[in-house]
């Protein structure tokens, strides 16, 4: 079994191989889970006519090149994505629900950790505050 288990993720050890084989300058790879760390170590052997084969006379590498790191796209299965791709929005204004409203006052800052309902009587007030405010702001901007 070449799967290993890390941080709760399965992982297929010889598909981390492959991947890194289809590096131009790589010949072969191994990669083995530490089981110190829990991390996984890759070795390589590059290619006879590598450019980095000069450059290094050890046995193990790393490759610090941020431009070469990011080569090695691996899929990311088990992954759940992060995002949703939209392809319209609504522009409308949503209905004023109770619902909604709730859901507003709820979140409305991550320093309360309170889901106390709001009442409907209290929005209803607010909302017609702000209107008869705006109401009469419009009424003085008239005259």
């Amino acid at each position: 079994d070449s799967q290993v288990n890390i941080h709760g993720h399965r992982i297929e050890l010889g598909e981390i191989e492959y991947y890194l084989q289809q590096h131009s300058d790589i010949h072969q790879a191994v990669v083995t889970q530490d089981h110190n760390s829990r991390q996984l170590v890759g070795y390589i052997q590059l290619q006879t006519n590598s450019h980095h084969h000069n450059e290094f006379d050890q046995l193990e590498i790393s490759i610090f090149d941020p431009i070469e790191r990011t080569n090695f796209k691996l899929a990311r299965h088990g992954v759940k994505r992060q995002y949703i791709d939209e392809t319209s929005f609504v522009l409308t204004k949503p209905e004023l629900t109770e619902r909604l409203i709730n859901s507003y006052y709820q979140r409305k800052t991550y320093r309360q950790f309170m889901n106390d309902i709001v009442e409907k009587s209290d929005i209803e007030h607010l909302l017609t505050k702000c209107y008869s405010n705006k109401k009469n702001t419009e009424h003085i901007s008239e005259d």
